[in-house]
């Protein structure tokens, strides 16, 4: 791959670049740098993650910030899906009630 630029200032100035690569070159060179970018910002997320986790557990109680950051994050997340599941299986039973109340009926 080769990747020209130019930078003139005589008369005015102007930017000049030129490209002499295929387009399959290009995306043989995307499909291996994609990955590695990926693998970068999940390595640096986790980081981020970990380094603020222990900041916390290293402040005056520290220990309490994490059980209140796993009550609000986790926990509600899992209590919502319950009450979903609960409130979808209460109408489905009520849906099949009626249909049985009415098949006695005909």
């Amino acid at each position: 791959m080769q990747f020209s630029l130019q930078v003139s200032y005589s008369p005015y100035f102007e930017i000049k670049s030129k490209i002499a690569f295929s387009k399959e070159e290009f995306s043989s060179w995307l499909e291996k740098v994609v990955p590695a970018t990926i693998i970068l910002g999940a390595v640096s997320l986790g980081y981020i993650i970990l380094s603020s986790l222990f900041r916390c557990l290293a402040e005056e109680k520290g220990i309490w910030k994490l059980w209140s950051l796993y009550v609000q994050v986790l926990d509600w997340p899992v209590n919502i899906s319950f009450i979903q599941q609960g409130v979808a299986l209460s109408l489905v039973e009520k849906r099949s009630r009626k249909e049985l109340a009415s098949s006695k009926v005909a």
